[in-house]
């Protein structure tokens, strides 16, 4: 007797868990085949891709397409001795279907419930609880359930298991079995039905883990059965099965990654068509305008109502006014261009070293007509002797963009500054008005880089909305920062940060000493 536990034992303990090479088949929503692997040698067939899935696996006939996303149909039969766990992934445009073979499973649980046969009809007066007694030396620690969520131990736990029952189970006719399994909870009410049907074959949980008082980890594994009228919990381990967990686990994650991966890209698309919807218009917006005034002035020349016979303007003052509306249609195309790309991020930052002041003093030249016009005066005392590493088209677009937005937006009269300091390991460059300023929301907007529609300067000027946006992206693409200062009614204080590293001194400089630290004060009127 005590030879054929131990050969059962061994038997039992090595396919308890029932993990075998599965097979699998990969098909379509449909069902048709795609790929296969072992299902030949496993399952007796041999599928074609191409052939619909019900064809070889009868069991699989209604099943497509899909309603669920993960399915699980345990102990299938699939011939007359041999007995399946089928497995169904949905994965979108693919299904996963996966066979792993339980037959030894069933046939050892079959063999223990034929042990506990005979153990009762030779001691029928015990009630069989030595048979239980075998399945404690399998590994299983034995309940049966007595209604109201509670378990009646049979038999003492099995020896593995006893650093997490403890004395929990010593002594206690009845046990509130889910308050040392919480993971039961979910399986139990599986549990219910499984009872009330009354299947021959059991019904297996999931695997879970547990930890004793020093934080050891243990697998468990539950298995339901009804047998001689009593609903049956078997509780054992599960601890080879770590590897498998972790298979699990690694699958829950790329399934959390996929989903979040998904979200990602659903809010990039939905930035991308809100980007696209205020992109339209607001150029629509920016682009009417002087486009409309050319064609107006074009068609009353054609049409010969301009020039008025007591007009002092001829028609080339008409023309060079039509060709200024489209210099700055023509600027603003290039600023969109030059915008997209660095959204898109499409530009090469090239950069090589070059004078600074030099280049703050062509920006300023840039903008003479405005800044003659208003009467601004305009001081900038960044030493000459300075150069900077930048590329220099795009970092000397972005001192356009703020030198003309600082005189756009100061009245007649008004002062604009530029000066320069070191600060810690940065240089800083501050241009500094005392125009309109910004309101906070403005500037938010301003600096979130979102598309803006175009102001008016303080004497109607037309821009493009886009300056200070391409500015930030233009200094994000150097790693340069930049700070925008702002109050309604007081002007504005932009401050680009340049890492030290990209500032240097030219060693030799003609008259070096009449220009270090001197301030120039240009005027255009």
């Amino acid at each position: 007797m005590v030879d054929e536990l131990q050969a059962l034992f061994q038997e039992f303990s090595e396919s308890r868990l029932g993990l075998y090479a599965p097979s699998w088949m990969l098909c379509d929503q449909a069902g048709m085949l795609v790929d296969t692997r072992g299902i030949r040698p496993n399952l007796g067939v041999k599928p074609k891709p191409g052939q619909y899935v019900g064809d070889t696996i009868p069991p699989l006939a209604s099943l497509f397409p899909l309603i669920d996303e993960v399915l699980h149909l345990p102990h299938v039969r699939l011939d007359q001795d041999r007995f399946f766990d089928i497995h169904i992934f949905d994965e979108q445009e693919t299904v996963w279907v996966i066979f792993v073979e339980t037959t030894p499973y069933a046939q050892q649980i079959q063999e223990v419930i034929q042990k506990y046969n005979q153990l009762k009809l030779a001691n029928p007066e015990t009630g069989g609880i030595e048979g239980f007694a075998i399945l404690n030396q399998l590994g299983y620690t034995c309940f049966e359930y007595t209604g109201d969520q509670l378990f009646r131990p049979l038999g003492p736990p099995a020896e593995w298991s006893q650093p997490v029952y403890g004395t929990r189970l010593a002594g206690s006719p009845l046990v509130p079995l889910m308050e040392i399994h919480p993971f039961l909870e979910v399986f139990i009410e599986e549990c219910q039905a499984f009872w009330v049907e009354a299947s021959p074959l059991p019904l297996r949980s999931g695997i879970w883990v547990q930890q004793d008082d020093q934080d050891r980890s243990y697998f468990f594994r539950a298995e339901a059965l009804h047998f001689d009228e009593r609903k049956l919990l078997l509780i054992g381990p599960a601890e080879n099965s770590a590897e498998s967990v972790q298979e699990l686990i690694q699958k829950a994650r790329t399934k959390v990654l996929n989903m979040e991966q998904l979200e990602r890209t659903k809010e990039t698309l939905q930035n991308l068509l809100n980007f696209k919807n205020q992109f339209v218009s607001i150029i629509s917006h920016d682009l009417r305008s002087p486009l409309s005034s050319v064609i107006t002035l074009l068609q009353l020349l054609i049409d010969d109502i301009l020039p008025k016979p007591d007009d002092e303007r001829t028609v080339k003052d008409f023309l060079s006014s039509a060709k200024n509306e489209l210099d700055l249609v023509l600027e603003y195309n290039q600023k969109v261009y030059n915008w997209t790309n660095l959204e898109l991020g499409r530009l090469n930052i090239e950069p090589d070293w070059h004078p600074l002041s030099a280049m703050v003093m062509n920006s300023i030249r840039g903008s003479k007509s405005i800044l003659g016009d208003k009467q601004i005066r305009v001081t900038n005392n960044l030493d000459q002797r300075m150069k900077i590493l930048v590329d220099r088209s795009l970092f000397a677009h972005s001192i356009d963009n703020l030198v003309a937005n600082a005189a756009k937006f100061t009245s007649k009269g008004g002062k604009i500054r530029i000066e320069g300091e070191f600060s810690d390991d940065s240089f800083k460059i501050h241009i500094i008005d005392n125009g309109v300023g910004m309101d906070d929301q403005t500037l938010r907007m301003c600096l979130s880089g979102q598309l803006v529609r175009s102001a008016q300067g303080t004497r109607g000027e037309r821009g493009t909305g886009l300056g200070l946006s391409i500015c930030k992206k233009v200094m994000e693409a150097h790693k340069f920062g930049l700070e925008v200062e702002s109050k309604l009614g007081k002007g504005s204080k932009f401050t680009l940060t340049i890492p030290s590293s990209h500032i240097e001194y030219y060693e030799k400089q003609k008259n070096s000493a009449k220009t270090k630290g001197k301030t120039r004060l240009l005027k255009f009127f």
